[in-house]
């Protein structure tokens, strides 16, 4: 799909534009004066190409990025309208 975008501006008067879209994490417990937890980490993260192909023809190829405390690997990627 990516290819099919790079390929498709190369060979036509087209646009494509690349986004980023990130949700950060903190967490900081304290008890008294001892630090529980104290961490840091990507909650969530788009990167999205959009292309034109012409004026009535465009596409979107996402990519989502996500963490999950609850998960057993704690992360996870999806393709999303491909």
């Amino acid at each position: 799909m990516l290819i099919m975008f790079i390929g498709a501006s190369l060979l036509s008067a087209s646009t494509t534009n690349i986004e980023m879209y990130l949700w950060n994490r903190l967490t900081y417990v304290k008890s008294g004066d001892e630090v529980i937890e104290n961490q840091f980490s990507l909650a969530r993260g788009y990167l999205r190409i959009n292309h034109a192909f012409s004026s009535n023809i465009s596409g979107r190829f996402n990519i989502d990025i996500f963490s999950d405390d609850d998960g057993l690997d704690g992360a996870g990627l999806k393709l999303k309208y491909a």
